[in-house]
């Protein structure tokens, strides 16, 4: 797993309230610097993040490009919620409340993301 600099994330502990311990931060003893492990991934234009209903995995963070998130209605159209960018999060409130996820989430151009896993 790929080691990032906290200075990118941690608002989002902030943000989430999370103690150093929920979120397994490392502090390496030469660099005196701590860490976050999240793992990375890049998406293409079009490939599912997740999709609406299924059991929340862990919290996202948008690097680079673009993520719409979605929901079907009745008549079966695509309704957007939200379109978030870098610096977003996305997946925050399952993941807390152990409740699925309440969109689809789907990459509208090339996309870097980081992936907590829920603990």
């Amino acid at each position: 797993m790929k080691q990032y600099p906290i200075g990118l994330l941690v608002h989002i502990a902030h943000r989430l309230m999370l103690t150093r311990r929920e979120l397994r931060i490392e502090i390496p003893r030469v660099h005196h610097q701590r860490w976050l492990r999240f793992q990375k991934r890049d998406l293409e234009r079009g490939e599912v993040l997740f999709l609406a209903g299924e059991k929340a995995a862990g919290l996202f963070v948008i690097v680079s490009g673009r993520i719409r998130a979605y929901r079907v209605n009745s008549q079966g159209r695509e309704q957007t919620i939200h379109i978030e960018t870098a610096g977003a999060t996305l997946a925050e409130v399952p993941v807390f409340d152990d409740g699925p996820y309440p969109a689809t989430a789907v990459a509208e151009e090339r996309t870097t993301i980081l992936f907590l896993e829920k603990a």
